[in-house]
């Protein structure tokens, strides 16, 4: 069984992208996180996609952003060759959804689908 590069507990370690800049950018700015995945998988809307179609169907879809954030892990997961269930995906997103977007961030500059920003 496959598995992520990272794992959840993983948040400060520096290696493949990480460490406490991606901590605190995943924590005060959540939203723009799941941006650059969405537009790393060139998912629907890329980055506008990810970070402000939670946000706006938010106010009509409960649980909006974990189910964004749980499609971004899935289709991360697929690209990579991990076994991923949307169950665990959805739990995840759910429970831990700051570590959990950290991880699926540092897999896609470890698959080289993302580059790391220098300012972070």
């Amino acid at each position: 069984m496959v598995g992520w590069n990272n794992k959840i507990c993983e948040c400060f370690e520096g290696r493949d992208g990480g460490g406490p800049g991606l901590c605190l950018y995943a924590t005060c700015c959540h939203c723009c996180l799941l941006g650059d995945i969405n537009d790393a998988i060139n998912g629907p809307g890329g980055w506008c996609g990810g970070c402000c179609g939670p946000i706006c169907l938010g106010s009509c879809i409960p649980c909006a952003d974990v189910c964004a954030q749980a499609y971004c892990a899935l289709e991360v997961a697929k690209k990579a060759g991990i076994e991923e269930t949307p169950v665990m995906a959805c739990c995840c997103s759910l429970c831990c959804g700051c570590l959990y977007a950290q991880v699926v961030y540092k897999e896609t500059v470890f698959q080289g689908q993302a580059k790391m920003k220098s300012n972070r």
